[in-house]
């Protein structure tokens, strides 16, 4: 017979036990970095001869993009920080004893996947360093004023502080090593030797979108004015009064740009002094015993630019192949623009809430069932011109029949194992299956076994005989006209580091 654990009687104890953060600068940089900007590199390297938490690395910095309009009541597009701080990471590196352990090209692109499946409301409101909601502004009254439209030259100094997307934020909660698996966190820098964590930080282009320039986005006319029937309304009253309504040509929008200044990381280290911890390890070790820590890798290709209908392939060699993910991004992704579907966030003439629209939040206007990825388009994963999906495993059919797109996101809800989940959400701007369609499309073939011991490695043997994944997808009828999509498709592998005597490092994948 066995007892549920809450009605254990055992207690256990760490004796001698310490823990403290501590402050990493730069490498390049005996204090906090300043003037940082797109395509730079950022360094750090893990404390030496420390046991760290990994998942509790974060970076810190204040974040700012040029300020749009020089000079106080000049009319102004503002460029602003897209979804998620993380996004600003284009390439994600680490380095140990000089070799590069884990190398996650378009980070920001397959964290934002996971994000949007594992954080729904409850967990996008403790990430208040995150950026989680690009269109929570407010001036300097405290009013909500959205960021969609363009400040006027009559706002006067209630908005002045929007004319720049000023703000600290914090990097953390990554993705790859130092997201860790199988329960182990913590790693020991003392058998490991140097443990090096490098940035690429992404273009401006790609993850900062631009206020709108039309002065019909919201409805209103040019000259601020409001119609009668509404005049007495206090709400719309205080949006005109503190947004103005002058257009902004585009010829007037500055270059966007972004620097991030004060730049430093801080991690957790702990010791444990009970002359057994550290003793055991160096005992297994000189018994030829490796420390072994489990992490994620990530491998990604792109294809031919298409209409939604294509056939891609990737072969890979893997000890352990556990997730495919298709998805589909424009490809003007690159150039800078506003944020996803802009115009359908300001409401129409229909809409009785139109005069208020671009004054609410991402959070809000979803709860209102508007549609938006509510990021740049970079990030936006279009699906609605495809009609069907089907993987293939060396040949064989990943599920054995055609995915439409109704089959294709409960899939995903299934492969992410969030599919019977009643305790948390997916994130709230997937309101909708058409939005989920439009915005968030992505396409999964999980190849491991769910299970809450993530110690277990059980995906796809592809060691010594490469494994072909590939997949097919097909357009709908009628969609080429003057869509053109950039296929992705991303493979996470389960890989081992095992670390032996004498700080021997060996990688298995």
């Amino acid at each position: 017979m066995s007892y549920p654990k809450n009605l254990g009687q055992r207690i256990q104890y760490i004796t001698n036990y310490s823990t403290n953060s501590v402050k990493l600068n730069p490498d390049n940089s005996a204090t906090s970095l300043t003037g940082i900007t797109s395509g730079s590199k950022l360094q750090f390297t893990l404390p030496p001869n420390s046991l760290v938490d990994l998942s509790s690395f974060s970076v810190y910095a204040d974040f700012s993009t040029t300020s749009a309009g020089g000079v106080l009541g000049t009319a102004a597009r503002p460029h602003y920080l897209t979804r998620n701080a993380n996004n600003l990471i284009q390439r994600l590196t680490v380095e140990i004893g000089g070799q590069v352990l884990n190398d996650i090209q378009d980070y920001n692109r397959i964290q934002q996947i996971f994000s949007d499946m594992q954080f729904g409301i409850e967990g996008s409101s403790k990430k208040l360093l995150s950026n989680s909601d690009p269109l929570d502004k407010k001036d300097r009254n405290g009013l909500l004023v959205g960021g969609l439209r363009c400040l006027s030259h009559v706002n006067g100094d209630a908005v002045e502080d929007l004319r720049t997307d000023k703000r600290p934020i914090c990097l953390t909660q990554f993705i790859g090593f130092l997201g860790g698996g199988a329960g182990v966190k913590y790693i020991d820098t003392q058998l490991t030797g140097a443990v090096k964590i490098t940035f690429d930080l992404a273009p401006a282009s790609t993850v900062l979108f631009r206020a709108e320039a039309s002065t019909t986005l919201n409805g209103l006319p040019a000259s601020g004015g409001v119609a009668a029937n509404n005049a007495a309304d206090p709400i719309i009253v205080g949006s005109v009064a503190n947004f103005g309504l002058a257009g902004v040509a585009d010829a007037n929008a500055i270059a966007p740009s972004y620097s991030i200044a004060n730049v430093y990381a801080t991690i957790k280290k702990c010791q444990i002094d009970d002359g057994v911890y550290f003793a055991s390890l160096s005992t297994a070790l000189q018994a030829g015993i490796p420390f072994e820590y489990k992490f994620n890798g990530f491998h990604q290709t792109k294809g031919a630019d298409c209409n939604g209908g294509t056939t891609m392939r990737y072969e890979i060699m893997a000890n352990s192949v556990d997730l495919a993910l298709m998805t589909f991004y424009s490809s003007t992704g690159h150039l800078v623009d506003g944020i996803v579907n802009a115009a359908g966030l300001a409401g129409n003439a229909n809409d009785i809430y139109i005069h208020q629209h671009p004054a609410l939040n991402a959070k809000t206007l979803s709860t209102l069932g508007k549609e938006s990825s509510f990021t740049t388009n970079y990030f936006q994963r279009k699906g609605d011109a495809i009609d069907k999906t089907v993987f293939f495993v060396n040949g064989e059919r990943i599920p054995q029949y055609d995915m439409k797109n109704p089959q294709v996101y409960n899939q995903s809800l299934i492969d992410f194992g969030i599919n019977d989940d009643v305790s948390s959400g997916i994130y709230y701007g997937i309101n909708s299956y058409k939005s989920w369609e439009k915005n968030y499309w992505t396409a999964t073939a999980r190849l491991s076994h769910i299970c809450n011991d993530d110690s277990f490695i059980s995906g796809f043997n592809a060691n010594g005989v490469p494994m072909t994944l590939s997949v097919e997808t097909t357009a709908v009828a009628g969609a080429g006209a003057g869509l053109v999509l950039t296929p992705q498709l991303f493979i996470m592998t389960s890989e081992v580091m095992q670390v032996y005597a004498g700080r021997q490092i060996n990688r298995i994948r």
